[in-house]
């Protein structure tokens, strides 16, 4: 095993595990936004968008976790994804990255 740092200060982490009619059913379509739109904000050098599996809480999803807020974000709908983004931006902004 080989240590070495995380590649980007921050981290979002999607729930795409949903499905079978679980509120959390949409997870997949939201990280692949979230991806396309931290690249065209030209964010990819500063925080990385990342699937994750079942984070236990499929009756307030779609999930969404932030690192390193440590902020778990429930019910998140497409039209969350740029004050998501636009909160990211002002951090990257002002170097508390």
């Amino acid at each position: 095993m080989k240590e070495k740092p995380v590649p980007t200060a921050r981290s979002i982490f999607v729930c795409t595990q949903g499905g079978g009619g679980k509120k959390c059913h949409g997870g997949k379509k939201l990280c692949a936004q979230l991806k396309k739109q931290v690249k065209q904000r030209g964010l990819q050098k500063h925080v990385r968008v990342c699937s994750s599996g079942c984070m236990n809480q499929c009756s307030k999803g779609p999930n969404v976790m932030l690192f390193p807020e440590n902020t778990w974000l429930c019910r998140v709908r497409e039209r969350d994804l740029d004050e998501i983004l636009d909160h990211i931006a002002t951090v990257v902004a002002h170097g508390d990255d």
